[in-house]
């Protein structure tokens, strides 16, 4: 107890969210604590429907409860806020309340054709920390409203959203009576609750139904109905269970090799000062993997799955790092052939240390071309390297027989630059790097499906992001940084995941780099060659 005094005295505006048989007890003990405390203000669990307004002698589960303590609260010394949400939208319109999108059914209270305010659980974790922060709240009851509806309107939603039609079960007020006392005689409480709740919809419009004139005005609701429908037939790849690591290439021709082992040197040492994992950085002559030309690398298998394991979720923090490695990039790249790639489950293989076959059909680019040759990839030519040229190779066919004066390869065998010729190759005359300050927008091309789609999974996110989707744009802009950046990561892999790959997706960073200049970086998601 004394613990639990010293973590209350810490607090301002401590806020409640007990529900259930337990809150009229728990609440009275919080108020005491409180009070000893010398709390300024408590937030107390009114969320939901405007039980103050429904008359003391209609008796409700839970919800009477909830109305005494609040009274008990108003006549108390204790500053207090209360915030009535009406009907959470999330729970309204979910399978515990009797809306099924598996089966296509619908339970609506009474005739369905009547008003009652709902508010999304997102929209309410965004207004809490706006009302303790303004003190015209304090001993006031504050009302939230994301969207009026009917419950037929909201049928009709998921009917016009799924493209199929509902099977609807009106209930009366006394059948949900009876079937509350159906259930409490099988002590299942919770639906004894629930059927309850439904009878005080009906009955209940005060309670219910909030007039627009006592709508919080500094609360500004983002989630509508049809977000949270759309939402819940949202079908994508999720970029934290299908990739656990990039790798960054620059690929260019021999006379620009030093420029590029220098790109790659100063950006694996600027991404290592950020805290982000470098598994490897590596310098290649032509001929690896896909690569025709001369390569460099940042590999970083952040999250790297063991073995044989098929599923994993990536933090969300990793695309932030991948962002920031993006940035420096695209401020340093100097027109060098810059490409980004994922790594995640090979589907062809049980290998999850291979990088996968698709994976560079997924890849992003700063320029329309490629220099990457995805005929080395799949179907491996042997190259020979002549002991004159090493730095030179020619492609031979399967099948022919070694010749004199060189070695012959599959293409898929590094030719890696050794520690002393990188030293040789790497300038010294060039300016410092380019350091990103902040990236102030993101916006996507793509076609008005994918935009929706994308605009989805977005809000999905529950961030603070402004997100604009106008036919086949999305623009993206947020002042908080390091969530911004996550974000973007974020969208990068599930355009990569979910896009066609016949579908060609560009992007535009804007970005403010350390001397305040803005410069705009596009990205190309584009199949620039096809899978053998």
């Amino acid at each position: 107890i004394i613990s639990f005094l010293f973590y209350l005295s810490l607090l301002t505006s401590p806020v409640s969210v007990v529900r259930g048989p337990e809150l009229e007890a728990i609440e009275k003990v919080l108020m005491s604590a409180g009070k000893q405390a010398g709390i300024a203000r408590f937030i107390p669990s009114a969320f939901g429907t405007y039980s103050l307004a429904i008359p003391s002698d209609h008796h409700y589960l839970l919800v009477t409860e909830k109305a005494n303590e609040l009274r008990a609260i108003e006549n108390s010394n204790l500053g207090y806020t209360m915030v009535f949400t009406g009907v959470f939208m999330d729970w309204a319109f979910s399978p515990d309340f009797g809306f099924d999108i598996e089966s296509q059914t619908a339970l609506l209270p009474g005739d369905g054709d009547f008003k009652i305010t709902t508010t999304h659980t997102d929209d309410v974790a965004r207004a809490i920390p706006k009302i303790l922060k303004d003190p015209s709240t304090i001993n006031k009851k504050v009302f939230l409203s994301s969207q009026t509806v009917t419950f037929k309107e909201a049928v009709a939603t998921f009917e016009e959203i799924s493209g199929k039609e509902w099977k609807k079960t009106f209930q009366s007020e006394s059948e949900l009576l009876e079937l509350k006392q159906q259930h409490e005689k099988t002590g299942n409480n919770y639906q004894a609750f629930t059927a309850d709740y439904r009878r005080c919809l009906i009955t209940e419009s005060r309670a219910v139904l909030f007039e627009d004139s006592s709508i919080y005005d500094q609360y500004s609701p983002r989630v509508t109905l049809r977000d949270y429908v759309n939402c819940l037939y949202a079908s994508w790849v999720n970029p934290q269970t299908s990739m656990w690591g990039f790798h960054f290439h620059v690929d260019t021709n021999h006379e620009d090799l030093p420029k590029s082992a220098t790109l790659n040197k100063g950006w694996g040492d600027y991404v290592r000062e950020k805290g982000i994992t470098v598994t490897r950085e590596g310098y290649y002559y032509p001929g690896y993997g896909p690569h025709a030309q001369c390569n460099t690398e940042l590999r970083m298998e952040l999250y790297q799955p063991k073995k044989g394991q098929k599923e994993w979720t990536v933090p969300r923090c990793h695309f932030r790092d991948m962002t920031q490695t993006l940035l420096y990039g695209a401020l340093n790249s100097q027109g060098l052939h810059v490409g980004l790639h994922p790594l995640s489950h090979d589907d062809y293989t049980d290998d999850l240390e291979g990088e996968g076959d698709d994976h560079n059909l997924r890849g992003v680019h700063f320029k329309e071309d490629s220099l990457w040759d995805v005929n080395f990839f799949y179907n491996p030519p042997f190259v020979f390297i002549s002991d004159d040229n090493p730095h030179s190779l020619e492609l031979v066919k399967k099948g022919l027989p070694q010749r004199n004066g060189g070695v012959l390869e599959d293409t898929r065998t590094p030719h890696v630059i050794s520690e002393q010729e990188l030293n040789n190759l790497l300038l010294s005359d060039i300016p410092p790097p380019t350091l990103p300050k902040k990236l102030l927008s993101v916006t996507v091309q793509s076609n008005p499906e994918l935009s929706q789609l994308l605009g989805r999974y977005i809000w999905s996110l529950n961030s603070d992001c402004s997100v604009q989707v106008t036919g086949s744009t999305v623009i993206i802009e947020d002042h908080k940084q390091e969530e911004f950046e996550e974000v973007t990561g974020l969208v990068l892999v599930w355009l990569m995941f979910n896009r066609d790959l016949d579908q060609e997706v560009r992007l535009k960073l804007r970005i403010l780099d350390e001397n305040d200049e803005t410069m705009e970086q596009p990205l190309l998601l584009k199949t620039l060659f096809k899978k053998m």
